[in-house]
């Protein structure tokens, strides 16, 4: 019930940002950017500045002495000090990185172009290449639980060692009952994926695809042999000559006409007991096909994404940048 409250103002304060901004004549944030901003807080020093007072207070009660009641205070402050001075220069790097004019970004991304390159299909038809995305990631399922459970015979093992010895192992690891129930844990998680892996069925998912597109498939298996391949987030883009094939969660086609493309660049400041830390930057392309709540997000390196966006301009798709901090 809270959670859903807190979502629902969310929302109003969102809404309520909007209306200011649109009486201000400004361009509307979406909810993406609201949450980006709202996030980008600045440093709240109440929680240094209340330790340091409650340090400086408990060593007067007990040294009765100033000077030496202020070493540790002033320690956490000069350090809450240096904290904020570096929150300050990294907006303004910040800043300058998110306003750097469009040939700019060009000329870094040209520098790098060399190490970005696009796979192409090296098998005889499209069919196999799908169907071996899907069996490898099947594959990695079986694989990682295995490795779980080989983890899991292991310390099981170690522990009937240890249990077997006349030496307490309780004495010198206090919580010894808890790592006695790490084994069952991986194991079963182990299971878990297993089971997973099981029912991921690749010819399904190609026969989905066929029977969703029968009608143009020679069509879509011509541009998709010939198409540029890339993967990102997980997820593999086709950009071939009439369609994008996006193979996910299940495989999609879609002529250049019907997708569109938005970029943005999201800027997350980490903080420690309310006092910025460091921050980092993520980069994400959004392609839609259909309607707006259609669409699939990916994240990636500003270079990569550079190099997908030559490509849909080439097509002739819709861009819009929305890059901006």
């Amino acid at each position: 019930m809270k959670k859903k409250q807190k979502k629902t103002s969310n929302l109003f304060e969102w809404q309520k940002v909007n209306k200011k901004l649109r009486k201000q004549g400004k361009k509307p944030l979406t909810l993406l950017e609201w949450q980006t901003e709202h996030k980008n807080r600045k440093s709240n020093y109440a929680f240094p500045v209340a330790v340091s007072l409650f340090i400086f207070v408990i060593g007067i009660v007990m040294t009765r002495t100033i000077w030496f009641s202020m070493i540790i205070p002033s320690v956490i402050m000069l350090n809450t000090l240096g904290f904020a001075l570096k929150e300050r220069r990294d907006d303004k790097k910040a800043r300058e990185k998110m306003s750097l004019p469009e040939s700019e970004r060009r000329d870094k991304y040209l520098k790098n172009a060399e190490k970005l390159t696009f796979k192409s299909v090296d098998v005889d038809n499209m069919r196999d290449d799908i169907l071996n995305y899907y069996k490898n990631i099947k594959n990695a399922g079986y694989i990682v639980s295995f490795f779980l459970m080989l983890i899991a015979l292991a310390l099981g093992y170690l522990i009937y060692i240890l249990e077997k010895s006349e030496f307490d192992w309780s004495s010198v690891i206090p919580a010894f009952f808890l790592f006695k129930l790490v084994p069952p844990i991986l194991f079963a998680v182990g299971i878990v994926l297993i089971c997973f892996s099981a029912k991921e069925k690749p010819q399904k998912k190609y026969d989905d695809f066929y029977n969703r597109y029968k009608d143009d498939i020679l069509r879509i298996e011509h541009s998709y042999m010939g198409g540029k391949v890339t993967t990102i987030s997980g997820i593999t883009l086709n950009i071939g000559s009439f369609y994008l094939i996006i193979s996910g969660q299940n495989v999609k086609a879609y002529k250049y006409d019907e997708i569109s493309v938005v970029l943005f660049t999201r800027r997350d400041k980490h903080y420690s007991e309310g006092v910025y830390s460091y921050d980092d930057f993520k980069y994400f392309i959004q392609i839609y096909h259909g309607s707006i709540h259609d669409y699939d997000l990916l994240k990636a390196d500003e270079h990569t994404i550079e190099m997908l966006c030559d490509e849909f301009m080439r097509h002739g798709v819709k861009i819009e940048d929305k890059r901006r901090f």
